[in-house]
């Protein structure tokens, strides 16, 4: 039998205190052992609120900070308390006799924590049904949730939510919060806050909160319209249709014209050509029953509801026709030898344009012909838009009616005509030197050439 006999450690009890702590706060606890044989081995342990977590031994760190300042006493503290420290923590002590434990329990204020939520992630339709689920991850029961409405309206201020106005919000359970609407409308469009509040919120003076956006199509959407691929022709007719295919109802519709020559939209009404016809709430038509150029521009259907106002654009265009300037040779005959020009001028018509000459003479037994560079007539095309003739030394085969052609894609040819004049052999009386001669058309016109 030993004359000496071992003694078991003994711990005097410790606690974190009797009231709950809360975010930040410190707090310290002593593992004092007050009998038991030397040397002693003493150490901590941790079990968290998480039952998926197992108790694991403790060291310095993570906010926590252990020391022994004697054989028999060990000190934990914590300076600025987090969720995670909430738990259980043990002294463990051991020695040659072997080994006994205390355990106290650390009780923090949590903060609620809400898990994100959404409406969706497409904007929703007039008359959808819609819903949201505010979770409350984490936080100390009892809690307190709610949710809060703004208005897209900006003189409409942020207001707590009930049940009522198409929109329910029951509470499933102690951390959970549902909303829903059933059929949404242009009022609900905004955001929406869920708001979670317990004790340590109300101790931290903080309110803990999640908010999700509801985007709802109320502006009017008018569907794309055009009058066709092809361009038109002068007095072919023409339609297009304005349809709103979404937003709320009553729908303002109405067509403005801005026409190419100018930048401003003016409000159509039927009339000039035009027919502007409301065929049901949310359809628009303009009819012209025969295009004028006039009539070439940009068409604008508008459409407006209480949630704005939405517009599409299409542009009318047609194949202009040529338009030639009147031209002449002049108004006095021509002599024999005279030179002479004259030029055909576009002054409106869509390009490409195509121009050409014809010549009709004098003799009843000869046809129009295409004219072309060649026997004392040059034919020249300065610009798209212009085509000029010029004979150098008119010839009595010159004289007859010439023809500018033009054409472009309006497939449809025009023409002014002039004629050209020349005496052929009517003789001219000249004074030279003092004397009077009388000469043929062919002398005369040498003579004048050469003094004049």
């Amino acid at each position: 039998m030993s004359l000496f006999s071992q003694v078991l450690p003994v711990i005097t009890p410790f606690s974190f205190g009797e009231d709950e702590f809360n975010l930040d706060d410190s707090t310290s606890a002593m593992c004092s052992v007050t009998k038991g044989d030397l040397p002693l081995k003493i150490w901590w342990t941790f079990k968290s609120d998480d039952q998926n977590e197992f108790p694991y031994n403790l060291t310095t760190g993570d906010g926590i900070m252990i020391t022994r300042p004697s054989s028999k006493i060990s000190m934990i503290a914590i300076e600025a308390l987090k969720p995670r420290h909430r738990g259980t923590f043990t002294c463990f002590v051991s020695n040659i006799a072997g080994l006994t434990n205390h355990s106290t329990y650390l009780s923090i204020n949590v903060l609620p924590s809400i898990n994100p939520f959404i409406f969706g992630e497409d904007e929703f339709n007039l008359d959808d049904s819609v819903s949201a689920t505010c979770t409350v991850t984490k936080g100390d029961l009892p809690l307190k949730i709610w949710w809060t409405f703004k208005p897209d309206n900006e003189n409409e201020y942020e207001r707590n939510l009930t049940t009522g106005d198409g929109i329910m919000i029951t509470r499933p359970n102690a951390k959970n919060s549902f909303l829903s609407i059933e059929s949404v409308k242009s009022r609900h469009r905004g955001t929406y806050s869920c708001f979670a509040s317990n004790f340590a919120t109300n101790l931290a003076d903080k309110l803990v909160n999640q908010t999700a956006y509801l985007s709802i199509n109320v502006l009017p959407q008018i569907m794309p319209f055009s009058f066709g691929d092809e361009e038109l022709n002068l007095d072919d007719a023409v339609s297009a249709v304005c349809t709103v295919t979404k937003g709320d109802l009553p729908l303002k519709l109405f067509w403005s014209f801005k026409s190419k020559n100018s930048d401003k939209l003016e409000n159509l009404t039927s009339g000039d050509g035009i027919v502007i016809t409301r065929s049901g709430q949310r359809s628009i038509s303009l009819n012209i029953d025969a295009i004028k150029s006039h009539m070439v521009g940009t068409y604008q259907c508008v459409a407006s509801n209480l949630g704005g106002s939405m517009n599409q654009s299409a542009y009318l265009s047609i194949n202009v026709l040529p338009v030639i300037t009147p031209f002449s040779f002049g108004e006095d005959e021509f002599n024999l030898d005279d030179s002479t020009s004259t030029i055909c001028s576009i002054t409106k018509g869509d390009l490409p344009l195509k121009i050409w000459w014809t010549f009709k003479s004098d003799n009843d037994n000869e046809f129009a012909y295409n004219l072309t560079t060649g026997d004392g007539i040059m034919i020249t095309r300065p610009s798209s838009k212009i085509s000029m003739i010029a004979i150098e030394a008119l010839k009595p085969r010159h004289r007859g009616t010439y023809s500018c052609f033009a054409s472009n894609s309006a497939n449809v040819v025009v023409n002014q005509t002039a004629y050209l004049s020349i005496n052929g052999s009517i003789s001219k009386f000249k004074i030279f030197n003092g004397n009077l001669y009388k000469k043929n058309f062919a002398i005369f016109t040498k003579i004048y050439y050469l003094f004049y």
